[in-house]
């Protein structure tokens, strides 16, 4: 990919955030945590979240299991989970392509 001016990165960079092309590891976070809701822990009369209590209690699992979602979901945003260089610097490619074809719409209209 041609060398970008800083400009047009930061537009590229909106671009990929607006049509959900990024996702960040908080958001996979988000994720994860309500997937966990699904299983909430009792004690007593008591119920916890059961991402709190995971987390809380055992970091080390959470962490675990949370690398273990996020592989298994194989998201098609990019992100910097699951993904050897090759096949980022294709999705960055194919990626410019289309923000440059809309972009080359939007001009034409």
């Amino acid at each position: 990919m041609e060398t970008l001016r800083k400009k047009d990165a930061a537009l590229f960079l909106d671009w990929l955030r607006e049509n959900d092309h990024i996702i960040t590891e908080r958001d996979a976070e988000r994720m994860y945590a309500d997937m966990l809701e699904e299983y909430p822990v009792v004690i007593g009369s008591l119920k916890y979240s059961g991402s709190h209590v995971l987390q809380n209690i055992d970091p080390i699992a959470y962490r675990c299991g949370f690398l273990d979602f996020v592989d298994g979901q194989q998201f098609s945003q990019l992100c910097d989970y699951g993904m050897d260089s090759d096949d980022y610097v294709e999705d960055i490619d194919r990626l410019w392509d289309m923000y440059q074809d809309e972009e080359l719409e939007e001009v034409e209209e």
